[in-house]
């Protein structure tokens, strides 16, 4: 019987462990304007930002001048994208690096008409936001396959199951 009380405490520091804060995304924080780091989207040299509100999300790239093949954001062009759309949050999930994170289903317009809806995941991570990493069309479930005319072969539309730590998207104040 002298064992059972310890084994309440065992229990009871796990549980108070497991529901600290971890500086983890709640669904409100999403709401924003987030920048990207300067890198090539699309093959050529972007920063951009995503400003989310509720249920509308809005992309605006700036272009950047190529010089010597870098990848550098040096001369912006006077190319510029917007586009907005609506967005919708699911449920939370636990992504592959055992970080939670929330399913996000984004409408991809091209010229205001409705294409298809993109899956993915997206997580807020102590001040910092994250999407989730394409699946290869290679791994793709061949449901989740979408061929479009606008692209020059198909590709994978699986919600993704791990964060992009690479990609980071830095919240603007």
């Amino acid at each position: 019987m002298k064992k059972l009380p310890s084994i309440w405490i065992v229990l009871a520091i796990f549980i108070s462990g497991c529901s600290g804060s971890s500086g983890e995304s709640t669904e409100i924080e999403l709401i924003g304007t987030w920048d990207s780091q300067c890198g090539v989207t699309d093959g050529r040299i972007a920063e951009y930002a995503i400003s989310f509100a509720e249920q509308q999300v809005t992309y605006s790239y700036v272009y950047f001048y190529v010089y010597y093949n870098a990848e550098d954001c040096i001369e912006q062009s006077d190319d510029t994208f917007i586009s907005t759309t609506t967005y919708r949050l699911g449920q939370s999930i636990i992504a592959s690096s055992g970080n939670s994170a929330y399913e996000i289903d984004i409408d991809i317009l091209s010229e205001g008409e409705y294409l298809y809806t993109k899956q993915d995941i997206v997580s807020v991570i102590n001040s910092q936001l994250y999407f989730g990493v394409p699946i290869l069309e290679e791994a793709c479930d061949p449901n989740e396959l979408v061929d479009l005319a606008t692209t020059t072969r198909p590709f994978c539309n699986q919600r993704p199951v791990e964060l992009d730590f690479d990609k980071p998207f830095i919240q603007r104040i």
